[in-house]
This record gives C-alpha cells, structure tokens and sequence, in this order.
C-alpha cells in the first residue's frame, strides 16, 4: 500500500511532468507530445510513446523515442509546415522530411545511459505522407560518430513510434510549440534586461 508521503511524491512527479507538456496528440495506443522540458538548452523535445493501457501501472510503455530538436531548426520545420509546402509534398507521394541526431556514447556514459553494446544512441524524426496527411515517427538504436561529429545509425532500429496525423494536428502541433518558445524566449530576454538595469544602478551585483 503506498503511503501518504508516497502519493503526495508521486502527485508532484506527475504534476511536474505535466507542467512540461505543450501539446499531445494522439493515435491508437500511440501518442507524440512536444515538451518543454529542455527549453534551458534552446531545444524542443518530441516524445514518442506506444503503450499498452491492459498493463498494469508501470509497465504500460512499450516504445519511446526521445527526440531533441534545436529552436532553429524546429522554426524552419513549422516554417515548411504551416506554408503548406509539406502538405503539398504529401499529396505528390513525396519524401517530406528526416533528421538523424543522436548522443555520443561518452555522453550517454556521463548521462549514465550507457548503451550495452558502447556505442552512441541515433535518433530520427521524419514526416511521411499518409491517407490521414502524415507519418510522424521517431526512431532510435545504435550509432557512431562521424568525422563531423554526427550521429549516424550502425545497426538496426531497436524503437520505432510512428503517428498518423492530419493537417490541422500537425499544424496545431508546431503553433503551440512556437508560442512556448517564444514566451520562453521573451521571458528569458526580458530577465537579462532587468538584470541589467538592476546592476546600472548597483541595486544587484
């Protein structure tokens, strides 16, 4: 039986986690949720689980991918979404998007995820088209690192979590994403600027 401290530990976990989340869509047994969780590193996290809720609690998840994706390169994609020219690409049968990021194994060691097998962890995020609109799926398994320092895949794909979603998701998706970074990014602007003004007039040091 757990405990009143317990409960209440696990109601904080919860709401913490809860305060991260922007926006969750879903599908069957499936859903991608856009966090905030990384907004400290300008990076947007996309979350992809495939659960089974005839689990008991704890082991309902079956698939996750963790995907970061950079401020920049998170504009460009809603860019491209909201200008129509994915939907377009989608509607030719056409390649729409991929990007391959990863870790390296040294900082999954330093991370303390260390992979069994040593190697770097790669990750992909790509928009394919569907009868719904798109395919939104993230991938992960094994990587190495170039001579660039990318993360390329060495092996098969151990996770896959892939989402069929139409146009006004996808959309509703990268808007309420952009307005959570730009409130981030306002807020953390306008800090710096009373931040100064305070040591002006060496009220703070």
């Amino acid at each position: 039986m757990a405990t009143n401290k317990g409960k209440t530990q696990n109601n904080q976990e919860k709401k913490d986690y809860e305060d991260f989340q922007i926006i969750r869509l879903d599908g069957r047994d499936k859903f991608v949720e856009s966090l905030s969780r990384a907004f400290d590193i300008n990076k947007v996290v996309l979350n992809f689980i495939h659960y089974d809720d005839k689990r008991k609690a704890g082991e309902r998840i079956q698939q996750q991918v963790t995907i970061y994706v950079d401020f920049s390169k998170f504009r460009r994609f809603a860019q491209d979404m909201l200008s129509g020219r994915y939907a377009q690409l989608a509607k030719a049968n056409k390649p729409i998007f991929s990007d391959l990021t990863g870790t390296p194994a040294e900082k999954l060691k330093q991370y303390g995820r260390e992979r069994k097998d040593g190697k770097a962890e790669s990750r992909k995020l790509s928009l394919a088209p569907s009868a719904k609109g798109f395919f939104i799926t993230g991938e992960s398994g094994p990587g190495e690192k170039t001579e660039t320092g990318m993360i390329k895949p060495a092996g098969k794909t151990e996770s896959r979590v892939s989402i069929p979603i139409d146009g006004d998701q996808a959309k509703e998706l990268v808007l309420s994403t952009i307005a959570a970074m730009d409130a981030y990014e306002t807020a953390k602007e306008t800090t710096k600027q009373v931040e100064a003004l305070l040591k002006s007039k060496n009220i703070i040091k």
